[in-house]
């Protein structure tokens, strides 16, 4: 059977054991294949390397896709792939038990703590709600990644980094942004949040109605024309 050994007594089962850190590092071929189709469309990890190192708390938000790989027969995955799936299962269920029971309460009432942030924005690519930095507007982006980040003078923050599309009246195409979540105590409702995961807005559906046709409106205008404006004029600079 496959098992979990300390780092230093790996190198003689390095062709099938995943090593636990703060990170986890992939010796099985056959768990390198399934991480490297369910997370594809991960940008900023490196999934090509023989023996790739993934983030535990990733691999915890792509729990549920690991599961369903694990249920799905169409996936046609050998014998010791299967265990060595199901060790890494059992590892990240014990690992995040805790957090998982936590954040249930939370999240059923829509709240979130600072410590629990990472749990929130969990997949990268998650369609999160915003405002537009010079009109207040809503803002739909696409989420890259979060972390804990220490301002100068000592106050931690939540940092998220997102893309959206722009055009600058050359090209149109992918922008990031950032955000900034101060430190908080206690629970604090998601929506209040400067950026959240559009799905835990209230109004889910007539938000994406409304940022829907703000967006064709905005393509419809990436051209030269004369229009009539009423409201705040102003330009971002890089950086």
């Amino acid at each position: 059977m496959a098992k979990l050994v300390a780092a230093d007594k790996v190198n003689e089962l390095d062709h099938y054991v995943f090593v636990a850190r703060t990170r986890l590092d992939i010796k099985s071929a056959g768990l390198r294949d399934i991480i490297r189709k369910i997370m594809q469309d991960v940008h900023g990890i490196c999934l090509y390397e023989e023996k790739p190192s993934v983030e535990q708390n990733l691999l915890y938000h792509y729990l549920t896709d690991l599961e369903e790989c694990r249920q799905n027969p169409s996936a046609a995955l050998d014998s010791s792939t299967l265990d060595y799936l199901d060790l890494l299962l059992d590892f990240i269920r014990a690992a995040y038990a805790s957090t998982t029971e936590r954040l249930g309460p939370h999240l059923e009432k829509h709240q979130i703590t600072y410590d629990l942030l990472w749990t929130l924005f969990n997949k990268p690519n998650t369609l999160a709600h915003t405002k537009c930095f010079g009109t207040g507007q809503l803002r739909c982006v696409k989420y890259e990644f979060g972390e804990e980040k220490t301002a100068n003078g000592g106050i931690k923050y939540f940092h998220v980094k997102a893309r959206y599309l722009d055009f600058d009246g050359k090209v149109f195409g992918g922008t990031s942004s950032e955000y900034v979540i101060e430190i908080f105590c206690g629970a604090k409702q998601i929506t209040t949040l400067e950026i959240f995961p559009l799905k835990y807005h209230r109004n889910e559906r007539e938000v994406r109605a409304q940022l829907t046709e703000c967006g064709q409106k905005f393509l419809s205008l990436m051209d030269v024309y004369l229009c009539e404006y009423k409201g705040k004029g102003f330009y971002i600079e890089k950086n």
